[in-house]
């Protein structure tokens, strides 16, 4: 490497470190001053801000079952500068372990069904927050399963199809 694309280096690690910083200081300022607005609520007030959040959380995440960004933008009417300032506040965190939660559910559910190779599977490219499991029942006897997992080979989600067994001497279900 000569000097000058050893200068250029130094020059945008330079850069990089100065826009974190600002980045950092930012986040920081954000915080404190909606740390300072909670404070300068009544408890009642606060109680009222609490309720009307949670209301739609509860509407996104359990009713809808909607994503991260479909959360922020359609159910608050956030703009995209909310992702960040939300993830920072915790808000990813807490949606990733509603989102675990369902993926511990389907495990408990599907325990005991010995469930065989996937009767179909196709793969998803971008899947933000893709639910773990639906199903699709057609009558008592006949039903799919539907699960996403993480698909290592492309980053994207694999979609594994399940088939009940109408046969009554067969096992619960198999893959076709």
């Amino acid at each position: 490497m000569n000097q000058n694309e050893s200068n250029k280096k130094k020059d945008l690690i330079k850069s990089l470190d100065e826009i974190r910083e600002v980045f950092i200081e930012s986040m920081t300022n954000y915080k404190n001053e909606s740390e300072a607005f909670w404070d300068s609520l009544s408890k009642d007030e606060q109680l009222k801000v609490f309720c009307a959040v949670v209301r739609r959380i509860h509407r996104g995440e359990i009713e809808e079952r909607g994503s991260y960004r479909y959360i922020l933008y359609d159910v608050f009417g956030f703009e995209s500068d909310a992702y960040m300032v939300a993830q920072d506040a915790g808000y990813l965190n807490i949606h990733n372990a509603i989102f675990t939660a369902e993926s511990e559910t389907f495990k408990d559910l599907t325990k005991d069904l010995d469930l065989p190779e996937p009767w179909y599977e196709f793969r998803i490219g971008d899947v933000e927050d893709p639910h773990l499991v639906a199903q699709l029942h057609l009558s008592d006897t006949e039903y799919y399963l539907y699960r996403l997992v993480p698909d290592e080979t492309t980053g994207g989600w694999r979609c594994l199809v399940y088939r009940s067994d109408n046969d009554k001497d067969q096992s619960n279900t198999r893959a076709h």
